[in-house]
């Protein structure tokens, strides 16, 4: 501190005007305002008042002016329940940082490690909208040359997936099988069989529902994957639906023939007891035949 001397700040810097005293400029202490960077050039003159003239001094001293750090992230800004994301700053050397994660509801998305690095992982746990925010500080002066910026993430639910239609089905017939998943979801379905080749998907395979044709017994294995056109990489979901094919039951029928008007003929089948069995009669001309007794048996 000068006392007993006039004093005099002034301020010039390169480029121009990027800092200014603010207040007085006669004081023992001035305060600079710095809005560039660049370098500023801050000049005392002290002078003795009883001969200003002759008995002055000037000093002065060099400030370095630098810009605030950049603050910038990358990494995806969408994201499903379940997915893990990694977010890194581009400032580069010469900077340290500070992340913080908040979200809407709370608590749906989390950083597990580290949060001084210049990269971070997010972890996702519910749907809704995660902020990530991020300070990044010059560590030449950290307390005054700080920035902040802040992404916002969306955090999808997993598509919903399922399959419904007959578990059972017989060689030589087809079925159909549907999804409640939303018109919104893009949908994928596909087909494979034990043994190979004895089920396949019968025309469009993106549809809410497909059409599915059994040529022989064994088991079909009936996929669908169903995800999210915005994010089709991470918001996805899979099912599976099993489907027995079993083998056409036998048929046969033996018994006389020709035969004669006004006789009775019986006759049999060699299909077992484990399959249903159901007897009809039609004959040319119409009433001639008819089955005399029950209809089911062997």
């Amino acid at each position: 501190t000068v006392t007993g001397y006039d004093l005099k700040w002034s301020a010039a810097s390169t480029p121009p005007d990027i800092c200014d005293i603010a207040g007085a400029d006669d004081a023992s202490s001035v305060s600079l305002d710095f809005s560039g960077a660049g370098v500023c050039t801050l000049s005392l003159i002290v002078s003795d008042p009883s001969d200003p003239e002759d008995c002055t001094t000037i000093c002065s001293h060099v400030v370095t002016v630098n810009p605030q750090p950049s603050c910038d992230f990358t990494g995806d800004l969408n994201a499903c329940i379940g997915n893990s994301r990694t977010y890194t700053a581009t400032a580069g050397a010469g900077h340290s940082y500070e992340w913080s994660a908040t979200s809407s509801p709370p608590d749906i998305c989390s950083i597990p490690g580290s949060t001084t690095g210049s990269s971070v992982t997010l972890d996702f746990t519910g749907a809704g909208t995660c902020t990530l925010s991020l300070t990044v500080r010059d560590t030449n002066d950290p307390e005054n040359c700080a920035s902040t910026c802040q992404q916002i993430i969306t955090i999808a639910a997993q598509p919903p997936c399922d399959i419904s239609g007959d578990e059972v089905q017989c060689a030589g017939t087809a079925g159909t099988y549907s999804t409640s998943a939303a018109a919104g979801f893009t949908k994928s379905w596909s087909a494979t069989s034990t043994p190979p080749g004895i089920c396949a998907i019968q025309g469009p395979t993106d549809g809410s529902s497909v059409n599915v044709s059994f040529t022989g017994a064994g088991t079909c294995t009936l996929s669908l994957l169903v995800y999210d056109p915005a994010d089709p990489e991470n918001c996805r979901s899979d099912c599976s639906l099993e489907i027995t094919v079993n083998p056409r039951p036998p048929c046969d029928v033996s018994g006389p023939d020709p035969v004669c008007v006004g006789v009775t003929g019986a006759y049999t089948t060699t299909v077992g007891a484990e399959f249903s069995r159901q007897w009809s009669v039609s004959s040319t001309p119409g009433g001639i035949a008819a089955i005399d007794g029950p209809s089911t048996g062997s």
